[in-house]
C-alpha cells in the first residue's frame, strides 16, 4: 500500500510540473505577443487562468480535536504533527514560541 501511494505521489508530481511547464509556455508567448504589440485575446487569458488553477496543488483541512488534562503536551503534540507534516516550517513555529511566551 505504501508503494502505491508513493507512486501515486510521484505521478501527481510529474503532472503539477507538467501544468508549471505549460503555463511557462504560456506566458512567454504572451508576452512575445505583448512585445510584438499584438493585444492579449480574451480566450487565452480565461484559458491561461484556468490552467493555473488547475496547476495550484490542492490543500487538504483536516480538522482535529486534541483533549487531554493541562500541561499535558496538547499544544506540543500539535506544532509536531504541523511541523512533521510540512502545514508550518520550523521558522514559523518558533515565532509562534515567542509570541506566546
Amino acid at each position: 500500500a505504501r508503494r502505491r501511494e508513493e507512486v501515486e505521489k510521484e505521478e501527481r508530481r510529474k503532472r503539477a510540473e507538467q501544468r508549471r511547464r505549460e503555463i511557462k509556455e504560456k506566458a512567454e508567448r504572451a508576452k512575445k505577443a505583448a512585445a510584438a504589440g499584438l493585444p492579449p485575446s480574451a480566450a487565452a487569458a480565461a484559458a491561461a487562468e484556468a490552467l493555473a488553477r488547475e496547476a495550484a496543488p490542492a490543500e487538504i483541512q483536516v480538522t482535529v480535536a486534541v483533549l487531554g488534562h493541562q500541561g499535558s503536551g496538547k499544544s506540543t503534540l500539535v506544532g509536531a504533527l504541523m511541523l512533521a507534516t510540512g502545514a508550518i516550517n520550523e521558522r514559523e513555529l518558533m515565532k509562534r514560541r515567542k509570541d506566546l511566551e
